[in-house]
């Protein structure tokens, strides 16, 4: 019978979240769904927004249990913990709700994180949750610069956790169908591709800087980035601050660049195609997917 320990220690697949049954065999889904309680695999969220929309996908699995959510906004905290104690009875009947990431990474009963909080706190939060032997699923984009993300890397390599990114997308069905078509060769010779949003990507009006919210844990929320007095668009648009993110390009660039890319190399072109800019030696140099 798979346990949810030994499946932790040999599979990345766990904290893939929302792909994950798609990903599994039949003969595994069933076996873990006979489980006993103390094998099933218990998730606790970090960063409520998209956290608990993954977190809603992983449910969709009888054997994961959402017992724990962290939040540095107390009434989003309990208000998205009541929404799913009410959806998933039997899975998220008992969540323990924390102000701080640290107390819930201490929670030997949980066996991995969701990390969903604004890209300036994935670096630190991502290693912290090694330390404390968490599998991780970490929302895209995995960090706020290059280098935060080499240190990620570092901090995997030395503690050999289960790790992975919030790039789900491109395991949809709709992604490998169109995959397959390129492949058919009925395109012809694809030599560009076009990517787009459908979603405003206009700047957000600034808004004057005001008093903090109650509810809300500021100087939590800030973490590593600079101290500045709390401004609801800063915070609510946080995205579009390089304090804290890169925008669009960062969030959805990685992923749909590295879709297009990686689905013209899978078609075996000759012709080399620029995939990203490298800095070796403190000069940029052009990468290739041949």
């Amino acid at each position: 019978m798979t346990t949810r320990r030994n499946f932790l220690k040999s599979s990345g697949l766990l904290a893939a979240g929302l792909g994950i049954s798609p990903l599994l065999s039949s003969e595994t889904l069933h076996s873990m769904k006979q489980s006993a309680p103390s094998d099933r695999v218990n998730i606790g969220v970090i960063g409520v927004g998209m956290g608990c929309a993954d977190m809603a996908g992983m449910l969709a699995n009888s054997w994961v249990h959402c017992v724990a959510m962290c939040d540095v906004d107390k009434e989003r905290l309990e208000s998205q913990a009541a929404d799913f104690k009410k959806r998933f009875p039997e899975n998220a009947a008992n969540i323990k709700l924390y102000s701080d990431f640290r107390k819930l990474l201490e929670d030997k009963d949980i066996d991995g994180v969701i990390i969903a909080t604004p890209d300036h706190w994935h670096t630190y939060i991502f290693g912290e949750a090694l330390k404390a032997g968490k599998a991780i699923y970490v929302e895209k984009p995995v960090a706020n610069s290059i280098a935060e993300c080499n240190a990620m890397i570092d901090l995997q390599q030395k503690y050999k956790g289960v790790v992975t990114t919030g790039l789900w997308q491109t395991s949809q069905r709709y992604f490998k169908a169109a995959n397959e078509i390129l492949k058919t060769g009925v395109l012809g010779d694809v030599y560009k591709v076009q990517i787009f949003l459908c979603q405003s990507t206009n700047p957000r009006p600034p808004v004057e800087d005001s008093s903090i919210p109650n509810s809300l844990d500021y100087n939590m929320w800030l973490g590593p980035a600079p101290q500045r007095p709390y401004n609801y668009g800063r915070v609510r648009g946080w995205r579009g601050f390089w304090d804290y993110g890169g925008g669009q390009q960062t969030d959805w660039g990685g992923t749909l660049d590295r879709l297009s890319l990686r689905r013209i190399k899978s078609i075996r072109h000759e012709r080399p195609f620029l995939s990203v800019i490298r800095i070796l030696n403190g000069i940029q140099r052009p990468h290739f997917i041949q």
